[in-house]
């Protein structure tokens, strides 16, 4: 049984700090009033509340009623004010004075998790256009339980969205979704994130947005974020990189990464006041930073051996400038890019096909690795999927219809009457289904196939359903589906593993030396 007193709630995104309540037996709008006192707010009428991967919007139900627990983090948006300055006030109040703002984020959120419910398969929601796949780094897809693989495409695909806009210097948005990402990953076990180095990455963008907006308050208190990020660094890749080695051999990756986290944890110790460790975070930063530097002639040589600028500065950040290592890591990353391309494309077309041979009787997709496998034994791949189709996918009763001759020339029946169908329908869509029916009747089709044909012809030439309509795919769907949000976040999605890695850290040289004049001007 949950306590009912000294109940404490950690409050994530615009209120990074803790709340204390009576019991979980507040309502919404009893917790949003004592959030907007907390922050110096007069109203807090406004403020958002997301926990549990839900929106807290009946504000008359209770904490306790929603399922929260004193575990449970609780994501405040909109809780920007003129009165709300000091520690938690510009980076961390994430901009959300406009009804707009707080709109475009619960529609990211929305479609992250449209995109996330639909799985590896899109048989549920046939028209949708996107889905995710998780792959480790060396691009092999990860089998996880469903609401655990939701939980991570949804903090994925929001994280890879904030970076998009942190490209686009929009740092308090790149915030807004960088906390969107933070609460969805909370319902994801923290075994299966302690795997990952995403979680770690996430709280070192969010303290990069914090330097990046010049907030000194923020990054004077952004040390636990750091911590946490060094934390999660160290789970995901072993406390001394073995983990790291054993994925990636001699290559370092994830070298950007550590320039980044010593800096920051350089900047915070600055603001602090601890000049000592700000110093030893400086140089050791300075000292990883000058591995990276890339040789501009050792650049030109690789790409005069055909490799494109971004790949070959990769592979020389990678391999410490050893060209000969170099050289090979750039042959094998292209060979592993354009196979992942080619694979692409083989699953792209495989899905198309798919959609070409109509659904089973209880609305499954025809299965394609089974067809592959009927095909494979000689039967022609639109007879061996209508076989599937009408045996519900059952592999065994499709080859006893496909290998007995008065199934097999059934099959074949079937699929000329409906080619016949489909070509009467659209040289003259105005006729009635009764002429159409006796002119297939009389050139030998049998009248139930013909009559079946007829009707899949009819359904194919509806129209694609537009963007925001209601759609079903075997399954009647009472969600609509936003297409331009989906498509906000496929654009930003990174489908190569190593891209968290390619860190340009022209700007962390600029503030390393910045930061080491300010403490020697500290010192004088």
């Amino acid at each position: 049984m949950e306590p009912t007193q000294g109940v404490v709630l950690q409050l994530i995104g615009a209120a990074n700090q803790q709340l204390e309540l009576s019991s979980l037996d507040v309502t919404v709008n009893e917790l949003r009033l004592l959030i907007a006192k907390q922050l110096g707010l007069q109203d807090g009428s406004h403020l958002k509340l997301i926990a549990r991967g839900q929106s807290l919007q009946d504000t008359a139900k209770t904490l306790r009623e929603y399922g929260l627990t004193s575990a449970t983090r609780v994501l405040v948006l909109g809780a920007t004010s003129p009165a709300h300055t000091g520690a938690m006030a510009t980076a961390e109040a994430v901009h959300l004075e406009s009804q707009e703002g707080s709109a475009r984020l619960e529609r990211l959120r929305r479609a992250a998790a449209a995109i996330a419910k639909r799985g590896e398969s899109r048989d549920a929601d046939d028209d949708a256009q996107y889905q995710f796949a998780l792959e480790n780094q060396a691009g092999q897809a990860l089998s996880l339980e469903p609401a655990v693989r939701e939980a991570l495409v949804i903090g994925l695909a929001l994280h890879d969205r904030a970076q998009r806009s942190m490209q686009q210097g929009a740092y308090h948005e790149a915030l807004e979704e960088l906390a969107l990402a933070e609460e969805a990953w909370t319902l994801a076990p923290p075994d299966v994130l302690a795997l990952c180095d995403n979680p770690g990455l996430l709280q070192l963008d969010t303290v990069w947005c914090y330097f990046k907006l010049g907030d000194a308050a923020l990054l004077g208190t952004a040390r636990g974020r750091l911590a946490a990020a060094r934390a999660a660094l160290s789970r995901a890749h072993g406390p001394n990189l073995e983990r790291l080695r054993t994925l990636h051999g001699n290559f370092q990756p994830e070298l950007a990464t550590y320039v980044r986290l010593l800096l920051l944890e350089g900047v915070a110790a600055f603001h602090m006041g601890d000049l000592a460790a700000a110093r030893l975070h400086l140089l050791t930063a300075q000292e990883k930073w000058t591995r990276l530097q890339v040789d501009d002639s050792a650049l030109a040589a690789l790409v005069g051996m055909g490799f494109k600028a971004a790949l070959a500065t990769r592979a020389l950040r990678f391999c410490g400038s050893d060209m000969s290592a170099a050289a090979s890591f750039a042959a094998e990353e292209r060979t592993r890019q354009q196979a992942r391309r080619a694979q692409q494309r083989r699953d792209a077309a495989l899905h198309k096909e798919q959609r070409t041979y109509g659904r089973t009787a209880l609305g499954a997709r025809v299965d394609m690795s089974a067809l592959e496998r009927l095909a494979s034994l000689g039967y022609a791949r639109p007879l061996a999927a209508e076989a599937l189709r009408q045996v519900g996918n059952r592999e065994e009763a499709a080859l006893d219809a496909l290998s007995s001759p008065p199934g097999n020339a059934a099959l074949q029946a079937h699929l000329a009457a409906a080619a016949a169908a489909a070509a009467a329908s659209a040289a003259a869509p105005a006729c009635t289904a009764v002429p159409a029916l006796e002119a297939l009747t009389a050139a030998g089709f049998p009248e139930a196939a013909a009559r079946e044909a007829l009707q899949r012809a009819s359904a194919g030439s509806r129209p694609d359903p537009k963007p925001g309509d209601q759609t079903s795919g075997g399954a009647a769907s009472a969600t609509r589906r936003d297409d331009a949000g989906e498509a906000e976040l496929a654009a930003a999605a990174r489908t190569d593993p190593l891209a968290a890695y390619d860190v340009d850290v022209r700007e962390e040289g600029a503030a390393i030396q910045e930061y080491l004049a300010r403490l020697d001007d500290r010192c004088l």
